[in-house]
């Protein structure tokens, strides 16, 4: 025992670890970036700069020209983002854990078939590793799931106005480590962020964007400080 620190208590320091391949990543915080997807070629074009500029990746995954919808998150705990699509049709998500074509590394379904329901991806339990969600607008309802299998939902709760045109976005907005929901308004051009899995009035609220533009939401670590904050897609 040394006490390096000068605290007046002596402690055993096992010196340098070797970080294994299987490791999960180091308590660091990295930088969002954005991304693109074009549906009729179901291609996707990802950018590492806040800047204009070409796709420093671009790849195809899934069928052109279908109805399925992206979402991305980190889906096998290795600290970097990939993508994933949901079949609408049939409730099926399909994860892909690199960011290259391919087939899905994992697929499965989660939800009712034949449904409008939204997908949306994060690390709800804080264990480090993303999984899906869905949002049925018809009823301001969130469906969370904690594992990449089909079954039941973790965690559901209602939340926002039925039937409206509000789009759910998902992030760690308060630093915490777990990822919560939120709404973005596009009428209204206006936020409305939830630090809980549950029901209730928004945390954070704050208007952000033109009105009733059409503008996409998204969200991100944009400055690498830990916490999650939204943009906007014109």
């Amino acid at each position: 025992p040394y006490d390096g620190d000068a605290s007046g208590s002596p402690a055993v320091d096992i010196g340098a670890y070797e970080v294994l391949p299987n490791d999960p990543p180091g308590p660091y915080y990295t930088e969002g970036t954005i991304g693109l997807w074009d549906r009729a070629t179901s291609r996707f074009y990802l950018r590492n700069a806040h800047a204009g500029g070409s796709a420093d990746i671009s790849f195809r995954y899934g069928p052109p020209a279908w109805t399925w919808l992206p979402i991305t998150g980190d889906w096998d705990y290795d600290g970097r983002d990939t993508v994933a699509l949901y079949d609408q049709t049939n409730a099926r998500f399909y994860l892909r854990y690199r960011n290259a074509s391919g087939s899905a590394d994992k697929s499965f379904t989660f939800g009712p078939t034949g449904n409008s329901w939204l997908p949306l991806g994060g690390d709800w339990d804080g264990d480090g590793t993303a999984t899906v969600g869905l949002y049925d607008a018809a009823n301001g309802r969130f469906y969370l799931r904690n594992a990449h299998a089909g079954g039941t939902a973790d965690e559901s709760f209602g939340y926002g106005p039925k039937s409206s045109s509000w789009l759910p976005i998902a992030g760690d907005w308060d630093g915490d480590g777990i990822d919560t929901v939120g709404l973005y308004d596009p009428v209204g051009g206006r936020f409305y962020l939830r630090n809980a899995h549950a029901g209730g009035s928004a945390d954070v609220s704050f208007g952000f964007g033109a009105k009733a533009a059409g503008w996409l939401p998204l969200a991100g670590d944009w400055d690498a400080d830990g916490a999650d904050t939204v943009g906007l897609y014109a």
